[in-house]
């Protein structure tokens, strides 16, 4: 049996000393007879400060009378127990309020003293909430909700966390694209404020948490006087997070942008895996396109071959109404064939340019070689990928797209040529195939109308003509410069 350690008067006095909870003694009238070295950390106070003065100094205004009643009935029978069922509010020598717990214990020997140990609570209760807003983001991208969605949650969250009266999450689209404001938790009174940081660029690349305050708020007013900015990034998220409070409340402290930076990393984490979500979902997409192209071009065309070769054989045998009947059936099945290709092409177009435009146009010559049965050159002038941005590659991949398409649709060509050409001053598209050349029925569809419409929306032009010797060439072109 191990016996009970003795500590004598100067240990036990070290040891209230150096307690991380604050200890305050007070007498029977509720003055402050004893503080512990712990008070400045949990309630800004030095303890001389606070000898002789009233407890309620350390409790909010609208509670004190409800204490003056609770310490005159506990004094008439004092015990140790806990004060309250739960956590309880305190007031900071700042003036902003904060969670504590408190245990009341009577001082022997003197049943006009009671020593109340205060806990502070708040950075308890902020990781509580924090890992609670971060497991309701994930749930709700888990649970398949869409990224708006779970962008305007975080911003309410946000809100809750802080005790903010507004929040935005700004986010960029693009790496060439400003940010902009993607959700907002708050009526939408404030949004100036928002524009304003995004315009003047005061939260491009915020390296750690950051607290703005006084004239140094854009639009400052009593509604938003004081914000706090922390950067929402990771590999493919780019963006901040911003809080606002107003004059009325009580101002940020370094714990608000830190809980504040902690769940952007959160979003952030959230935001990348919905983003891997969605391309793994493409990915699958795709992978089903070129199954159902594959079985087109490797069952349904060649079926349709041997059709057809078994009409001309027998069409070779026949005369009269029979004859007319199977050339007939012999040009539908070259007009489905064409479709087919057509439909196999469409499948296994690129949904989205995310590579550089060479290797975006490289691709749909990959692409259609195939259908063609042999691989158009491809000709490049100019630093293309570093001079085209993302949106006008966009527009340059679907116009070789529709290009290439109306070639294998219509040309019969032995040969195509792609020439991509970038200069000071524009952006061009030549295809050239040495097919049938241009007949009547070229114009009916909405390929020609659609390149034309493309290059009209960019100031460009487009022009089709006759090749020489034979065939068709296609020019595409669009000036450089903004998007």
């Amino acid at each position: 049996m191990v016996a009970d350690i003795e500590f004598d008067a100067t240990a036990l006095a070290q040891l209230v000393e150096n307690s991380a909870d604050a200890i305050v003694v007070v007498d029977h009238t509720g003055a402050i007879r004893f503080a512990n070295a712990a008070v400045r950390d949990v309630f800004g106070y030095e303890r001389r400060e606070l000898i002789g003065e009233p407890y309620s100094l350390l409790i909010p205004a609208e509670l004190h009378v409800v204490h003056r009643q609770h310490h005159r009935r506990y004094m008439d029978a004092p015990v140790s127990r806990p004060m309250g069922s739960g956590l309880l509010r305190a007031r900071h020598r700042a003036g902003y309020d904060f969670d504590v717990a408190i245990a009341l214990v009577p001082i022997d020997g003197d049943d006009s003293l009671v020593a109340a140990f205060v806990r502070e609570m708040t950075s308890t209760q902020r990781l509580i909430a924090r890992l609670a807003a971060t497991n309701a983001i994930l749930t709700a991208s888990l649970a398949g909700e869409d990224q708006a969605a779970v962008e305007q949650r975080s911003a309410e969250l946000t809100c809750q966390l802080v005790n903010a009266t507004t929040a935005w999450l700004l986010l960029r689209r693009a790496a060439d694209q400003p940010l902009e404001v993607v959700a907002e938790c708050g009526d939408g009174s404030n949004r100036a404020v928002a524009e304003q940081l995004i315009a003047e660029r005061r939260v491009e690349r915020v390296p750690a948490p950051t607290i703005v305050t006084g004239d140094e708020v854009p639009c400052g007013s009593d509604a938003v006087t004081e914000l706090v900015v922390v950067p929402v990034r990771s590999q493919s998220v780019d963006g901040v997070l911003v809080a606002a409070r107003s004059a009325r409340s009580p101002h940020f402290l370094p714990a608000d942008g830190q809980v504040a930076h902690e769940f952007a990393s959160a979003i952030a984490i959230t935001l990348e895996l919905i983003a891997t979500n969605a391309q793994i979902e493409q990915l699958k997409s795709m992978a089903d396109h070129d199954r159902i192209a594959r079985d087109l071009h490797d069952t349904v065309i060649q079926r349709l071959f041997a059709i057809a070769m078994r009409l001309e054989s027998a069409l070779s045998g026949s005369s009269g109404v029979a004859a007319e009947r199977m050339g007939e059936a012999v040009d539908s099945l070259d007009d489905v064939i064409r479709e087919i290709r057509s439909t196999i092409f469409d499948l296994r177009r690129p949904h989205e340019v995310e590579r550089g435009l060479r290797a975006v146009v490289a691709a749909e010559i990959d692409r259609v070689a195939d259908l063609l049965g042999f691989a158009p050159s491809l000709r490049v002038v100019g630093p293309i990928d570093a001079a085209v941005t993302e949106a006008a590659a966009r527009e340059a991949a679907a116009v070789v797209r529709e290009l290439l398409s109306n070639v294998v649709r219509h040309a019969e060509a032995g040969r195509v040529d792609v020439t991509v050409r970038v200069d000071d001053r524009s952006l061009t598209v030549v295809v050239q195939d040495d097919g049938v050349g241009l007949r009547d029925t070229d114009g009916g569809g909405t390929g020609i109308p659609n390149l034309m419409s493309r290059a009209r929306e960019h100031g460009g032009t487009f022009a089709v003509a006759p090749a020489a010797p034979r065939g068709v060439r296609a020019e595409w072109a669009v000036p450089l410069g903004d998007d």
